[in-house]
């Protein structure tokens, strides 16, 4: 992954709204730049930083970013998102 990846895509949505201590699944898509589908298979398969609130999952984004930096080189490669083409 690129070093770009650190400076949220998402961020300056997330910054002005009143909770935007925790990204939702969208946001970590957004961020990641997979699908949905692809983060709840990342979530289920990796330790990335999470959080359930209930049945919802939510993501400290700084915890985040530092996961993306300390595990990129072992992301998995393989089709996250289903469609039978590389997620990333």
């Amino acid at each position: 992954m690129q070093t770009s990846l650190l400076s949220s895509p998402a961020s300056s949505r997330l910054d002005s709204e009143p909770d935007s201590n925790l990204w939702t699944v969208d946001d970590l898509a957004l961020y990641l730049r997979l699908t949905r589908r692809a983060v709840y298979a990342l979530v289920a398969s990796t330790d990335v930083p999470r959080v359930r609130i209930g049945v919802r999952l939510r993501f400290l984004p700084q915890a985040v970013q530092e996961w993306v930096s300390a595990h990129a080189s072992a992301l998995p490669s393989q089709d996250l998102d289903g469609s039978g083409r590389h997620a990333g």
